[in-house]
Order: C-alpha cells, then sequence, then structure tokens
C-alpha cells in the first residue's frame, strides 16, 4: 500500500507514555509504503445457480515504511504544546506504530472485510460452465 490515511475526530484525557496528554478535535493518521499481509476464510455457497463465496475471518497486517501522526487542539490549544507533541510522535513513530498496532489492522480489516465481501457476492462461477 502506497499511502493510506485514518482522518476522523479524536478525544485523549490521559498518559501517553509518560506523558500526560489530552485534547480534543481532528486527527489523522497516514501510513506510507506499508507491506500488507491480508488472510480470510472463504466458504462457498449456492444463489440462482451459481457458486459464491462468503467471505470469512479476513485479517489485515500492516508493516509501514513510515507513519505520520497530526492530532489538532492538543492541550486545549496550547500551540506549543501541541506542536511539540505531534513532532514526539512523528519522531517516535515506529514505537507508537507498535503500540496502536492491534487497532489500526482492525480497522483497515473492517474496511478490507466490506470491500471483499461485496466483489466476492457480485462474481461468481456459474455451477453449468465446465472447465476443459
Amino acid at each position: 500500500m502506497d499511502k493510506g490515511s485514518i482522518i476522523g475526530n479524536y478525544e485523549v484525557n490521559g498518559r501517553f507514555f509518560f506523558f500526560p496528554i489530552n485534547g480534543r478535535g481532528k486527527s489523522n493518521m497516514t501510513i506510507v509504503n506499508s507491506d500488507v499481509i491480508l488472510k480470510f476464510n472463504g466458504t462457498s455457497y449456492k444463489k440462482n445457480g451459481g457458486t459464491y463465496m462468503k467471505v470469512e475471518n479476513i485479517r489485515i497486517r500492516l508493516n509501514p515504511g513510515r507513519v505520520y501522526f497530526n492530532f489538532e487542539n492538543l492541550f486545549n490549544s496550547d500551540k506549543e504544546l501541541s506542536n511539540n507533541m505531534n513532532l514526539f510522535l512523528n519522531e517516535n513513530w515506529r514505537e507508537i506504530f507498535i503500540e496502536m498496532q492491534d487497532s489500526v489492522n482492525k480497522v483497515y480489516s473492517d474496511i478490507y472485510s466490506e470491500i471483499i465481501t461485496k466483489v466476492f457476492s457480485k462474481f461468481f462461477q456459474s455451477v453449468d460452465q465446465s472447465v476443459n
């Protein structure tokens, strides 16, 4: 995957490693040059004379070449603290990604599950066709 982003709203009030952190606003996590391992199970089923595949247990594992973070409005809009925290996150992206990797993989698994399920529900191999 050349580039993928998770953009949305965030709310945090707690500690990150040993830093207190709080804020609420927009966030962007961009993953660049990632190797992607995609695994899933499939079960065939019959519908309207065709054979389709039901996709189950989709799992994705990302191994990014780089991750960029941006959290707006950290520390009640204290620009200097917010910029320094974003700088810290980006300088230590690998360690931070490892901490959140399971959650990120789950988000991407859910997205790809929907896409792959739609593809396999539309395309099928007809039971009446013979393979030479």
